[in-house]
């Protein structure tokens, strides 16, 4: 009757370790179309994979804690914990499509000698957000 309705440290671990894994990989797929062009558009195809399964992930873990009993302190941490996993992903996102917009504009040239052109303003728009 019970079962399932108090919270079990092991069901939120697992979700929480499973979007740190999507992001850690994304972040390595971000890595990847940066050195070698040829991989550009796989790897961004694959980062969108990881970002939208990860965003399930987060809403199973939501749903979880809304049907357990948690206090509300823990309730809290977890939400916050989440959207904070999920906010490592989006920028993984977001710079991965910065890439692909200017690999598309600076095709033609040199990606070496104007990367500091788009990255330093694109990295302080990503931290004003």
């Amino acid at each position: 009757m019970f079962e399932g309705l108090f919270s079990s440290e092991a069901q939120f671990t697992r979700g929480f370790t499973a979007i740190a894994h999507h992001g850690a990989a994304a972040a390595s797929l971000l890595r990847d179309a940066l050195r070698d062009r040829s991989k550009r558009t796989a790897s961004l195809t694959a980062i969108k994979h990881l970002v939208k399964e990860s965003g399930a992930t987060a809403h199973d873990l939501r749903v979880r804690v809304a049907r357990t009993l948690v206090t509300p302190l823990d309730r809290e941490d977890i939400g916050l914990l989440v959207s904070r996993l999920e906010g490592v992903l989006r920028s993984v996102e977001r710079s991965a499509a910065i890439v692909l917009v200017a690999s598309a504009l600076l095709a033609p040239l040199c990606w070496l000698h104007y990367a500091p052109i788009l990255l330093i303003p694109a990295a302080a728009w990503l931290r004003g957000r």
